[in-house]
């Protein structure tokens, strides 16, 4: 009985003394904590084993404990409660967490994660050879530019204007009119590129008179007036502007030059393999070679005639550099003669490389070694078509020089394929005007001795036709150069 009795009294003392130390813990780590400057604050290492001790024998001789002696200048805390219960606790916590999760802390935390997403994939197309490849060859998406960019694009790509005429250089990839699947077109940015040539404050409507290609650059020409806009659009639908693109074809031609005069109409070909259908210019022979005689045997051909002088300005083993002059202008002319009229598609054009699929264009294996890629990634090869120079007749009427010659520099991407593989332009020659009818397209007259009567198998390259068209008699105009300049309608 007196056991229990004693170790109950010792059970007592023993919880007293806990939470004498507890509180006494309590009110120094609070003063050490709520101090300014670092020298002020309590070295509990020093302090702490004494005054233990000096706790432990008044408490083991049954004195009454008083607290320690407290700094005059430190916070008193006897008047506040202490709370140790878990609900404060983990409220505190709770509001600590979202004090530092803040939007900007997020925004912060984003744009340092996407930073360095892009630094590491920049360090992996650093590493890689092919992507670094790849990089080099894709075109930039100019259809998502906005309105107010593609009009300083074209403002910096003016090569000619007057209070007339507003010529540019057109960049690749961009359509010049709307249609399906268009987001962006140089028809839609007219009136603001009509203000940054002739003045904010005016208000001249600029329209195009011809058409090219999304992936074709070149010379594009748009008129300010309507006497002026009637009489080009006239000049290019009767074909007499004449014009000359460079185009880098795979392989060169046999023969070296020559005339293309097949005829074109627009098909519906199915897609091997898939369900679904296309459309594509193909070419309307009039004639067939019979595969037992190798004789010629007439058809009839339903299509539209088109007729392209070509002539090879420099080639190598895998690759020309062609210089293409059409006579006439159906739609994807110059790619479909080059394609299915010589074999010898044009670097980059992907629909017409293959007559019955569409697919990424087959390239030599010099090339593709040359450029860094593989059979696979053909696809972002772009198209080798540049719209080098056109002469407009008549356009200053009452002039010595009453033509209109304007040049055009090729794209950067057409400019380094040519210095890859060696080719270079030379020396310009002499254009080329109408080109003789053949005696298979055309019924011969009845009464052949009729003065009227004019044979079309002769040659109509007359010393009129080559005055006219000569470089004497042209103003000429190629801007190699970037200059700035503001045109005024007067």
């Amino acid at each position: 009985m007196l056991n229990n009795v004693v170790i109950r009294m010792l059970h007592k003392r023993t919880i007293w003394l806990s939470s004498s130390l507890h509180q006494y813990y309590t009110v120094l780590s609070r003063d050490f904590h709520n101090q300014q400057n670092l020298s002020d604050k309590v070295n509990i290492n020093n302090a702490t084993p004494g005054k233990i001790k000096t706790f432990i024998a008044q408490s083991s001789s049954g004195k009454n404990i008083s607290r320690m002696p407290r700094d005059v200048n430190k916070p008193d805390f006897e008047g506040q409660p202490l709370d140790f219960s878990v609900s404060n606790v983990s409220a505190n916590i709770e509001e600590t967490k979202v004090k530092h999760k803040t939007a900007m802390d997020i925004a912060i935390k984003l744009r340092e994660k996407r930073s360095f997403q892009k630094l590491q994939s920049e360090d992996e197309k650093c590493d890689n050879p092919v992507k670094r490849a790849i990089a080099a060859l894709s075109m930039p998406d100019l259809s998502q530019l906005s309105a107010e960019d593609l009009a300083k694009l074209l403002r910096k790509h003016l090569v000619y204007a007057d209070k007339k005429l507003v010529i540019f250089n057109k960049p690749y990839g961009i359509a010049m009119h709307g249609g399906d699947g268009v987001s962006q077109s140089i028809k839609n940015v007219l009136p603001l590129l009509s203000k940054m040539v002739y003045g904010v404050t005016t208000n001249i409507p600029l329209t195009l008179c011809h058409r090219l290609d999304a992936y074709t650059t070149g010379v594009s020409v748009c008129c300010a007036d309507k006497e002026m806009t009637s009489y080009v659009q006239k000049m290019f639908r009767e074909h007499k502007v004449l014009r000359k693109y460079w185009a880098v074809a795979v392989d060169a031609p046999n023969p070296m030059h020559g005339i293309i005069d097949i005829a074109l109409d627009r098909a519906v070909l199915s897609k091997k393999g898939d369900s679904g259908d296309y459309a594509r210019v193909i070419v309307k022979p009039d004639v067939r070679l019979d595969g037992l005689t190798g004789e010629e045997i007439k058809i009839k051909a339903r299509g539209h005639r088109a007729i392209t002088h070509y002539r090879t300005l420099d080639s190598s083993r895998t690759l020309a550099l062609l210089e293409l002059q059409p006579q006439t202008g159906v739609k994807h002319q110059l790619r479909v003669h080059l394609a299915d009229g010589i074999n010898c598609p044009i670097l980059g054009d992907h629909k017409y490389s293959h007559y019955g699929k569409l697919a990424p264009q087959i390239l030599p294996m010099k090339v593709l070694k040359r450029f860094g890629i593989p059979q696979s990634k053909a696809r972002y090869m772009p198209m080798h078509l540049h719209l080098q120079s056109i002469i407009i007749p008549g356009v200053f009427p009452g002039c010595e020089k009453a033509n209109l010659m304007i040049g055009a520099r090729m794209p950067f991407h057409m400019g380094r394929t040519l210095r890859m593989f060696g080719l270079s332009p030379g020396v310009p020659t002499e254009w080329k005007t109408m080109h003789s009818i053949t005696s298979t397209q055309q019924a011969k007259p009845r009464n052949v001795e009729s003065e009227l009567y004019f044979d079309p198998t002769c040659n109509t390259d007359d010393d009129e036709c080559r005055t006219r068209f000569s470089d004497n008699n042209c103003v000429k105009v190629f801007r190699k150069n970037s200059v700035k300049v503001k045109y005024k309608y007067h």
